[in-house]
């Protein structure tokens, strides 16, 4: 089944496909994520975290591993939502819901928001600062948003073995938190 995403300008966007692909995306398995993990470290423990963008949920189950308390998970793609809701089995608090960053709501829920492979999806300036205004206004009184955009040039799916070595290098910086950006308090 094809779902169209309104923030994607009525381009279709294959659910199914996107999950069974996502796995295979080197940059993402062995640099991106590995060095995420890095960074949250055990910094989630027990706190009521949002993934913006949850895509088919696998962000939400390394939170999950991490201790967080409570999860929320958002996309506009609702075959991703049914796509989390129907593949995984939690054993936490773990609510799901079809809706975008544009349309986050909630003030002062959450103690980290992340947005993982999303914010390029806003079509223009106006729509990005919006949802980060939206993601900033629904973060806890000195909540953590951590973002990753990829850079459009380059190419985050090496070669196997490149990739691996690359992992292996970034895992070991201790500045691997130059790759994301964190915002404790945006305007």
């Amino acid at each position: 089944m094809v779902a169209v995403s309104p923030s994607q300008n009525g381009v279709e966007f294959p659910a199914e496909t996107y999950v069974t692909a996502s796995k295979k995306w080197l940059g993402q398995s062995i640099i991106v994520y590995p060095s995420l993990l890095k960074v949250i470290g055990d910094r989630v423990n027990g706190k009521v975290v949002i993934d913006i963008g949850c895509g088919g949920g696998k962000f939400v189950q390394e939170l999950i591993k991490l201790g967080a308390n409570k999860i929320v998970g958002i996309d506009s793609n609702n075959e991703m939502i049914k796509s989390c809701r129907n593949n995984y089995n939690y054993t936490k608090d773990v609510i799901f819901r079809e809706e975008s960053s544009l349309d986050l709501s909630e003030e002062s829920t959450y103690d980290f928001a992340f947005a993982i492979f999303v914010l390029h999806f806003n079509n223009n300036v106006a729509e990005l600062r919006k949802s980060l205004i939206n993601i900033a206004r629904s973060l806890k009184p000195g909540g953590e948003f951590i973002a990753f955009v990829p850079n459009g040039v380059g190419d985050y799916n090496p070669t196997a073995l490149l990739g691996k070595m690359l992992g292996m290098f970034f895992a070991n910086l201790d500045f691997i938190c130059d790759y994301f950006y964190r915002c404790n308090s945006c305007p």
